[in-house]
């Protein structure tokens, strides 16, 4: 009992035996003669031996039921020999197939076999004996089957097993091609369970629990389709990040015969009825009761028996197909059968949701299911050939960004792509699309999102206080957080965002009551790492969130808004071609999926030195870094790989990303914000253009109003921008008669300024070609 514990089946019911090696004990010579006619006895020199002393016995049937062979398997682990079989063997296990199995499920040994969960009807597991051999017996019993629609092999998950299964394949069809079968062949469905290295049937059933075998057997493949890739998806380290959704898995919704593509209904058809359970089932782990609408399959017109069924209790099934054939006209055993065979499919399917919402693990693979991403096979080798062979890809990506239908903000757009396609790094960065009401910060963040899987996207418009910890354990990881108004989020929110944003993880302790009553701290934990555009239309923001952050201020001049006009009138005039634009945006998302995540050797970093004066250096520098290595996988497809296993950073991906990250370095070193910035700027030109263009134009005083309608801005926004700028010196009041008047004191040559900080960058970076030979 012990061994049958340690291998999972204890409990089961099985017709097993064991044999201690004493069966022949005080046994007459006539029942020794006989015993070793059929070899259960071998003579030697000091007497008899036992056949398969130590060993768990399982009995080999035949059509008829009668024990025609035995099998043995020893108990302890330390021995070479562990399997033994009677010789000219004959019977399968558990037995033959009955007559109208239409779904057969070849296993390995007898053990995997009785591992098997409860299946349902006319499906039905068998033992090949091995991986090198397939029984003429059980080639015969399988060809006899006239109900048979499909074989399935569900060998080990070791190299002999995945050998076997294809070799298994092989020989039946080969057989039932020369031996005509009960059944139409051209119809018979070969398939394979893909198992993961190292695993069996029955070391797996110790560690998941019956619903996941479920899951296993119901995303089987095709025989041919295992041959090309036996392990299962994510087991092999050539196995793709971001697989496609296997063609051949069952259809979505099904839990093998249980239907469950209309949550939280539940429905079964059986072979007399057809049952829905409606509203799912019930909470208590004690009862799997729900309520059930029966109806029948022979009368379509006739109205369903809806009862409440306890599926864990004889007397409830029995019940409910007695008033159920009474109402239907139906045979009760025939209703009942089904509401057992039900009852198995109900059991398994609950406690794998019930695992699965207790379990982090399972929480993580099941969100990853649901991000698979389907993929264009003729599109990926397109996006493939692009990131391949487009020299200083970046501006390449930038010009499909365009295509996509985003009109200017050249850097801006850019910069949010590269932010974006970090969903499946390690290391993710957040972008700050700043800008007035209707400065297009939306549509900016939402076109370039549309650039990426649609999947991978996890949009915030409004976030209450706590929210946040309460999505899925693995809800958030790998995706991008889209908040279109950070206006909207409460301080509570922001802040989860920022410890989103920095460590990648949220904690939540909360205080619960346990079943005896007594009060205990349960720990939510919600993992990233997350992405993240956000868009504000505030001036001002919390030191922390900048920090966390690149900023983005968008281009909101009269150029860029005639370009943006002319567009929306040549798109209302369809001089633009909308399926273009899809195209483009589909082609960017496919190719966002080839990136893979690689660790990032970058021997420039420490020959790149920021302006001397910008704020937060260390924050700054480490965001520089950061969007350095992730344009370097953008351009992976193109680096060489180091030594190290690293991907190497090329003098290119440098200097890109300071074209990009240009904005946010000269935003680090202004002590104005890039609202103030601009503003001040365009007073600079007003005050020039007002005073003729004098030589003292430095001198020139003006009052709010004559601004407000030279520079159009609002009421309110002006007096803001106006009181903010005297803070900090920038302006100067004086009084007249006539009221306040304003004069600029402080005139920076900004644009120069600019040019100055570049120049210091880029300088760096044309050393470094100079020293590598580089310069053409």
């Amino acid at each position: 009992m012990a061994y049958l514990a340690g291998r999972h089946l204890a409990g089961k019911g099985l017709d097993v035996g064991f044999n201690s090696g004493q069966f022949h004990h005080r046994q007459p010579q006539a029942q020794l003669d006989r015993y070793a006619a059929v070899d259960l006895l071998q003579q030697g020199s000091r007497g008899y031996y036992p056949w398969a002393k130590d060993c768990i016995i399982f009995a080999l049937r035949d059509r008829e039921e009668r024990i025609m062979g035995l099998y043995g398997r020893y108990i302890y682990e330390h021995a070479t020999k562990k399997h033994y079989y009677l010789k000219n063997r004959q019977g399968l296990y558990p037995g033959y197939p009955p007559a109208d199995t239409e779904l057969l499920i070849i296993c390995e040994s007898p053990i995997d076999c009785a591992s098997l969960p409860p299946l349902p009807a006319k499906h039905f597991g068998v033992s090949c004996f091995s991986a090198e051999s397939f029984p003429e017996e059980l080639l015969e019993a399988t060809a006899q089957l006239p109900a048979l629609q499909e074989v399935v092999f569900w060998l080990d998950g070791d190299a002999a097993g995945r050998k076997g299964t294809v070799e298994h394949a092989k020989k039946l069809l080969a057989y039932l091609q020369s031996h005509p079968p009960a059944f139409p062949l051209d119809t018979l469905k070969l398939s394979a369970v893909r198992m993961p290295e190292g695993e069996d049937l029955n070391s797996l059933s110790g560690k998941e629990y019956a619903a996941t075998l479920f899951e296993r057997l119901a995303g089987r493949v095709s025989v041919e389709a295992f041959a090309k890739s036996p392990l299962p998806a994510g087991a092999s380290e050539a196995a793709p990040k971001e697989a496609p959704v296997s063609e051949e898995s069952s259809p979505e919704g099904l839990f093998l015969g249980l239907d469950l593509s209309a949550l939280p209904h539940l429905w079964y058809q059986g072979e007399s009825v057809k049952i829905r359970i409606s509203g799912g089932l019930s909470k208590e782990l004690s009862k799997l009761q729900g309520q059930a609408h029966i109806f029948s399959l022979s009368d379509a017109a006739a109205l369903p028996s809806r009862q409440k069924i306890d599926f864990y209790a004889d007397k409830s099934i029995e019940s409910a197909a007695r008033e159920a054939a009474r109402k239907l006209g139906l045979q009760a055993a025939l209703i009942q059968r089904d509401l057992e065979q039900l009852s198995i499919l109900l059991d398994a399917w609950r406690e794998g949701e019930y695992r699965s919402e207790a379990s982090y693990e399972s929480n993580e693979e099941k969100w990853r299911k649901l991000r698979h991403i389907r993929v264009d096979p003729n599109q990926v080798s397109e996006a493939r050939r692009f990131l391949s062979d487009k020299p200083r890809l970046v501006w390449a990506l930038n010009r499909l960004l365009g295509q996509a239908g985003i009109v200017g903000q050249e850097r801006q757009r850019l910069l949010c792509f590269c932010i974006a396609t970090t969903y499946n790094q390690r290391q993710t960065l957040h972008g700050l699309v700043r800008g007035s009401s209707g400065s297009g910060k939306t549509h900016l963040v939402k076109t370039v999102l549309e650039c990426i899987p649609g999947s991978r996207v996890k949009p915030v418009t409004r976030s209450t206080s706590g929210s946040f910890y309460y999505f899925e354990p693995y809800e958030l990881r790998g995706m991008v957080l889209k908040v279109e108004d950070w206006e909207g989020l409460d301080e509570a929110s922001r802040y989860a965002i920022r410890e989103l944003q920095s460590a990648g993880v949220l904690y939540n302790q909360t205080t619960v009551k346990s079943e005896n009553g007594k009060l205990e701290t349960k720990t939510w934990e919600i993992y990233g790492p997350v992405a993240s555009l956000i868009c504000t239309t505030e001036g001002e923001l919390v030191r922390d969130n900048e920090n966390r952050t690149f900023p983005l201020a968008l281009d909101e001049s009269a150029e860029q808004a005639q370009q943006v006009v002319a567009f929306q009138n040549e798109l209302s005039a369809r001089l633009h071609d909308r399926t273009k634009m899809a195209q483009s945006k589909a082609f960017l998302s496919q190719m966002s999926t080839l990136l893979q995540s690689y660790e990032v050797y970058n021997k420039y970093s420490p020959r790149i030195q920021l302006p001397p004066k910008v704020r937060e250096p260390l924050r700054l520098n480490g965001m520089f870094q950061s969007l350095t290595d992730q344009i370097t996988l953008l351009n992976q497809y193109q680096r060489p790989v180091h030594e190290s296993g690293c991907l190497q950073t090329h003098i290119d991906d440098v200097e890109d990303a300071i074209e990009i990250m240009f904005d946010s370095i000269v935003w680090r070193v202004d002590d104005l914000n890039s609202e103030q910035r601009k503003f001040i700027e365009a007073l600079k030109k007003y005050s020039r253009k007002a005073s003729g263009l004098s030589k003292n134009f430095e001198h020139y005083e003006f009052r709010q109003i004559e601004v407000r309608q030279a520079l159009a801005y609002p009421s309110r926004t002006l007096n803001r921008y106006m009181q903010e700028l005297v803070e900090m010196e920038y302006l100067k009041i004086s009084h007249s008669s006539a009221g306040q008047l304003y004069r600029i004191t402080h005139w920076q040559d900004w644009e120069g300024e600019r040019s100055r900080i570049k120049k210091y960058l880029l300088d760096q970076v044309e050393a470094i070609r100079r020293e590598e030979g580089l310069l053409s």
